[in-house]
């Protein structure tokens, strides 16, 4: 389900109490997550292990570049390595 994707999922209010299934299984099998600092830690148990890149309040714009950025390097490191 992973491999080679991007994706952007809620968390649903209170964390990941009311997260949904597709979430869930899109944040478990991630290596990295990207989000605001306040909402990791709500799902800290979740990304434990995982590479995180957070960043304060109104900083969306901010972090979807960040996801991208990311995704595109690893994309172009895992081409070289085929």
């Amino acid at each position: 389900m992973c491999a080679r994707r991007l994706f952007v999922v809620g968390i649903g209010p209170g964390g990941g109490t009311s997260m949904t299934v597709e979430a869930l299984e899109a944040i478990t099998c991630c290596d990295v997550v990207c989000g605001y600092s306040t909402y990791l830690e709500l799902v800290a148990d979740i990304v434990q292990g995982k590479r995180l890149i957070s960043s304060g309040m109104m900083r969306e714009v901010e972090r979807c570049r960040q996801a991208v950025s990311y995704t595109h390097l690893r994309a172009h490191e895992t081409r070289h390595d085929l």
